[in-house]
């Protein structure tokens, strides 16, 4: 008799929350899974086959709940649906707090999502502000979650010409930096890590330099 496993992605998020297709905004329903595995093939060592009886062999079938979109018959995993909304709140805060380099001086704004990055299995976010001086992007690797900052003197489609020079964004406005990352003389430990915090610090040193001076990292306003 073949085995069966079934394994739960969250129940809270599953269950207790909604959740739309991100490409026709259809709210999606939950459908069961499966797959069978043998316990001795190469890809067993992505499951996990032990039991409430000890450890199960052979062809096991494991069963668990994904995302179903009816208008695009497709489905979506809990992982994959939840980078996706990791991502669309993340974006929908860059647009919100530098909303004023689109508004009040004039540049462009473009968000592109890069697949299979750096020759792997990388993810890259990439929001860049822009005119005819040059280009701002603002580099999300998504799967370590971390921030890089470049420079470029144009925008493109090619994620190696936006990466073109990295640029240190603590060299502007350095007090206040300090008056966010300090405690008195002490750095605080995990402002960092916490990349909302970081932007929304960065805005506020943008608004201020840019209130002095017609020019950001080389781009012209």
């Amino acid at each position: 008799m073949m085995g069966r496993k079934y394994f739960c992605n969250d129940v809270i998020y599953t269950i207790f929350k909604k959740h739309h297709c991100p490409v026709c905004e259809t709210q999606l329903s939950r459908i069961k899974v499966s797959k069978i595995v043998n316990s001795k093939s190469p890809e067993a060592k992505n499951y996990d086959f032990s039991g409430t009886n000890g450890f199960m062999v052979g062809d096991v079938e494991f069963i668990w709940d994904e995302f179903y979109c009816e208008t695009c018959d497709k489905t979506i995993s809990i992982d994959e649906m939840k980078r996706i909304e990791r991502t669309a709140r993340f974006s929908m805060h860059i647009r919100a707090v530098f909303d004023f380099l689109i508004t009040d001086y004039g540049l462009e704004y473009k968000h592109q999502e890069f697949l299979n990055a750096y020759d792997g299995n990388w993810t890259v976010q990439a929001y860049s502000f822009y005119n005819n001086s040059g280009c701002f992007t603002i580099h999300n690797l998504v799967q370590r979650d971390e921030l890089d900052f470049y420079h470029s003197p144009k925008f493109s489609q090619e994620l190696s010409e936006l990466c073109g020079k990295g640029v240190n964004i603590c060299t502007i406005e350095p007090e206040i930096w300090d008056k966010h990352t300090k405690i008195w003389f002490f750095k605080r430990p995990f402002f960092w890590l916490n990349n909302n915090k970081v932007l929304s610090v960065f805005a506020e040193v943008l608004k201020t330099h840019l209130s002095k001076n017609k020019e950001f990292f080389g781009i012209q306003i």
